[in-house]
């Protein structure tokens, strides 16, 4: 049985992360430290987020766990270079994204909180009439590239470095199940994040692109190579 107080601190982790992604909680705070500050909300969101991983290889360094299995050689190997190729497409896809703006450094060039520039990222999806995200700034939605294939390639490629593992414990067991089903759940307020900035352009790549399983395999088609970014 993993143990409670390693369950406790990932849930309370994706909880607190979940509530600060939170568009309520980006309402509040910027009503509470004035629009203008919301270019550094990104930012401070990604270190909190570093911040309080800290703890995680301590905990499973130290808490009591169970070994569950240990995949022989060669098979092992097998594994270890699917987790590689995982690791190499987070790399990958996080070249291929613009990362001064995931990281929260472009938002630090704006001299006030606003909503991109180009005329489809104004214009809500139908169904979602609420105001956009506040700490929206110049984002950037990219649909070529390895986003042609899938909308979330970083939640794909997480998931499978989590579990391609060739060991695995009563503890790991939990964390990756925890973290698929984060993962799994954060796609989805992800798109409806999506959907607030870019409206009708995001339903329309929500269309051609799935979520979380590459277009090859989905539908058995080559991947989008629309060029469609905004910003």
């Amino acid at each position: 049985m993993p143990h409670p107080l390693l369950i406790g601190y990932i849930i309370g982790y994706v909880g607190l992360h979940s509530l600060l992604a939170s568009l309520p909680c980006k309402a509040w705070v910027q009503r509470w430290v004035g629009a203008g500050a919301m270019r550094w909300y990104r930012l401070a969101y990604n270190l909190v987020a570093v911040v309080l991983l800290l703890p995680l290889p301590i905990f499973l360094a130290l808490l009591p766990d169970v070994p569950l299995y240990r995949v022989p050689e060669p098979f092992n190997w097998v594994l270890l270079a699917g987790q590689l190729a995982a690791l190499g497409g987070i790399v990958y896809t996080l070249r291929h994204t613009d990362l001064h703006y995931f990281m929260g450094l472009a938002q630090l060039r704006q001299t006030r909180s606003h909503y991109p520039t180009n005329t489809i990222a104004t214009a809500r999806h139908p169904a979602d009439p609420a105001e956009p995200d506040p700490s929206a700034g110049d984002d950037a939605l990219i649909t070529t590239g390895i986003y042609g294939w899938v909308r979330h390639p970083l939640y794909v490629f997480s998931i499978l470095l989590l579990w391609l593992s060739p060991v695995m414990s009563a503890n790991l067991l939990a964390l990756n199940i925890l973290l698929t089903g984060y993962m799994y759940i954060g796609s989805y307020h992800e798109e409806h994040r999506l959907l607030r900035i870019f409206g009708a352009e995001y339903h329309a790549y929500q269309q051609r692109v799935p979520r979380l399983v590459p277009q090859v395999l989905a539908r058995g088609k080559r991947p989008s190579t629309v060029n469609e970014k905004e910003g």
